[in-house]
């Protein structure tokens, strides 16, 4: 059973009474959408009656929530959800898109390129872009369309050169795809499996993660007209507003390349004026 803090519980009560207020819907009309009783929907709006998950996700949908709000709903409710909900609504899309492109223009000269669930790479900032054109024209990398930050570590063909400790590093990233596996094995299984087919790993490294280990301070390479710069590249997820309790977007995650000493910060530069004009959209293949 469930055990939900009153204070989430009257917050999400208040919530669910709110946004139907707000869509100037009728406690009738909402519980014909949802399929439930008026009385029952009366008890949940007042804090008398909590939702199963089904009515949770049947009230969301009808009330056609913004992902973050069904994220938040779900968790004042006692129900983690896996993944966000899908959205399918073309302006919070282009927000969304709008958004990377401001944050990777603004990491600039750093590289720096946003990730799917998948680890697929979506976008990248023009100092990235140059980077990784290296690797645009290996089948082998590409995953679901996308060029694919997981193979172009661990293929041979791919940036495994650009680390020295390419055993380390290889290995921290996929525990970390094994611990995003238990999470969304349908989207991670495909992954680990072409790593598996095509990375050219042992098949030790690929055995699943339990234990979070600690992240190591890797050094990378950043090579590009015969120069060189030594980075590290934290991942991070796009974090939501501090009054949601979960992030945003939680499978888009941005990676940047982050200059170990000022010698790397002034060639980085350098490189970075040679690069595209512009953040964009990396190349996709059907």
């Amino acid at each position: 059973m469930t055990v939900i803090a009153k204070h989430d519980a009257d917050e999400a009560a208040r919530l669910i009474r709110s946004w139907r207020r707000s869509r100037g819907i009728s406690q009738q009309h909402l519980a014909e959408l949802a399929d439930c009783s008026v009385r029952h929907l009366s008890f949940i709006e007042t804090g008398r009656a909590h939702p199963s998950r089904n009515m949770l996700e049947a009230l969301c949908t009808a009330l056609r929530l913004a992902p973050m709000d069904v994220q938040r709903l779900h968790h004042l409710s006692g129900f983690a959800i896996a993944a966000m909900v899908p959205c399918h609504d073309a302006g919070a899309l282009a927000f969304r898109n709008r958004l990377l492109k401001q944050m990777l223009e603004g990491m600039a000269p750093w590289p720096a390129l946003a990730l799917d669930a998948a680890s697929g790479i979506v976008a990248a900032n023009p100092l990235a872009m140059l980077w990784l054109e290296r690797c645009a024209e290996i089948d082998a990398l590409y995953h679901d369309g996308l060029l694919n930050f997981i193979l172009a570590w661990s293929h041979a063909d791919g940036l495994r050169h650009d680390v020295g400790e390419w055993e380390r590093y290889a290995r921290t990233l996929l525990q970390g795809a094994h611990r995003e596996r238990l999470r969304i094995p349908e989207i991670m299984d495909p992954v680990l499996e072409r790593v598996q087919s095509e990375g050219d790993v042992p098949a030790t490294w690929l055995a699943e993660q339990a234990e979070m280990a600690e992240v190591p301070r890797i050094a990378l390479s950043i090579c590009i007209g015969g120069r060189s710069a030594a980075m590290t590249m934290p991942i991070v997820s796009l974090a939501a507003p501090s009054w949601y309790s979960a992030a945003a977007f939680p499978d888009t995650r941005i990676v940047v390349g982050m200059p170990i000493e000022t010698e790397d910060a002034a060639i980085l530069a350098e490189m970075a004026e040679s690069a595209p004009v512009s953040a964009a959209a990396m190349p996709s293949r059907s």
